[in-house]
């Protein structure tokens, strides 16, 4: 775990989970790894059953992917660290899925493993195109068919939300303004709302009477971005 940046050990695991099964959760996941950096076949079957002997009601399953510019990707580049061959990543992805099929556990969703009666009601919710709301930092939501994320920056967002505007609400880039048609926004500085409109080909700020209001691309761009979207407001 180590070698890719985790900071819990697998004996650190197993004491959690005796802790929260001591506590009283009853519908306990475990997440497992394949294609991880000298990784064998015979690793993984030795993981996946200590997991299947702890009799989880879901299990995810998940290969390694390797971000650019991180440390991990700098090792495997400068031949620190080897990942497995193809081959014998696919290998492993198939012997876990027949291993855990034949454990009892249904495979309904890419890399998602449940027993009867405990799919995850957040994958099938992302499955079936129904809206979330994520809480916390860096955290994704989904409303009214748009995408956002909070920030990942901890005291941007304590600074944020200790503010008189914290509600839902985010700054808006010039390129993503397609996304937002119908819909309200808000100048933080004015405290004027607009409406976005593309009826020219081109997108356009009306207020509620329909008059334009001028604006330019950089009124939505770095520090100086003044238009944010509040969740829940929509014109249309």
């Amino acid at each position: 775990m180590k070698q890719i940046g985790r900071i819990h050990t697998k004996e650190e695991f197993f004491e959690t989970y005796r802790i929260v099964k001591q506590i009283g959760f009853k519908n306990i996941n475990a997440d497992l790894m394949i294609g991880l950096p000298n990784q064998t076949i015979q690793d993984v079957k030795d993981s996946l059953q200590e997991l299947i002997s702890l009799n989880l009601n879901h299990i995810s399953v998940y290969s390694l992917i390797i971000e650019e510019n991180t440390k991990i990707e700098k090792m495997i580049s400068e031949g620190k660290l080897n990942l497995p061959e193809e081959e014998i990543e696919r290998n492993m992805y198939w012997y876990v899925k027949n291993k855990l099929e034949l454990s009892g556990y249904k495979h309904y969703e890419i890399s998602n493993y449940a027993k009867k009666g405990y799919k995850s009601k957040h994958n099938l919710n992302c499955w079936n195109q129904n809206e979330y709301i994520g809480l916390g930092v860096a955290a994704h939501s989904y409303l009214n068919n748009i995408r956002y994320c909070n920030t990942s920056d901890l005291e941007k967002y304590i600074d944020f939300m200790t503010k008189e505007h914290n509600q839902f609400s985010w700054e808006i880039g010039w390129e993503s303004l397609p996304k937002y048609i119908g819909h309200k926004i808000y100048n933080i500085n004015t405290k004027e709302i607009a409406i976005v409109n593309w009826d020219t080909g081109f997108p356009r700020l009306l207020n509620e009477n329909g008059k334009e209001i001028k604006c330019s691309c950089s009124d939505f761009r770095g520090e100086n971005a003044v238009w944010q979207y509040k969740v829940g407001e929509k014109y249309l």
